[in-house]
Parts: structure tokens; C-alpha cells; sequence
């Protein structure tokens, strides 16, 4: 199981946000479904290799992107945090 959080570089949730995946090597990259709170939690197989990065996009704005996050699918797995920079 692949959780966290995506938080803004204030350490709270971001409004609009949203979350993807690939595995690596892929070229399909998965929505992410956030809470209110900005947490995720989605089901992945032992042993993938994830690349993960948030986003939020806005109207007439520039879109602004987290660094991607290489999650390596191991049992035990600690959540994950995606941060967001300010515009």
C-alpha cells in the first residue's frame, strides 16, 4: 500500500492538488485521488519501482509541479510526502 501526503512548502494541504504515478519505465502515468487533508493511499505491487509527483494547475496561472519521488514498493513502506513550491 503507497501513502502520504501532498503539502505546499508550508507544510499544509493545497488546495486543487492533485497526484500521478508511473511505473518506471512506463509511459502512462495514474491519477491519484486526494482527501481533503491532501493524504492519498492506493494499492501497488511488492517489488515495482514508482515515480510520483504532485500538481496543481490553475487557470491563467502557471502550473506548479513537486520534484518526482522514485518510491520503491517494499513491505513496510513509510508514507510518502510530495511538496509543492509557491508560485
Amino acid at each position: 500500500m503507497i501513502e502520504g501526503r501532498v503539502v505546499g512548502a508550508d507544510d499544509r494541504p493545497v488546495t486543487g492538488a492533485r497526484a500521478q504515478y508511473l511505473v518506471q519505465g512506463g509511459n502512462v502515468a495514474y491519477g491519484v485521488p486526494l482527501d481533503s487533508e491532501g493524504q492519498f493511499k492506493f494499492k501497488a505491487y511488492e517489488g515495482l519501482k514508482l515515480v510520483m509527483q504532485a500538481l496543481r494547475e490553475a487557470p491563467n496561472e502557471r502550473s506548479v509541479y513537486s520534484d518526482w519521488l522514485v518510491i520503491n514498493v517494499v513491505p513496510g513502506l513509510k508514507p510518502a510526502t510530495l511538496v509543492l513550491p509557491q508560485r
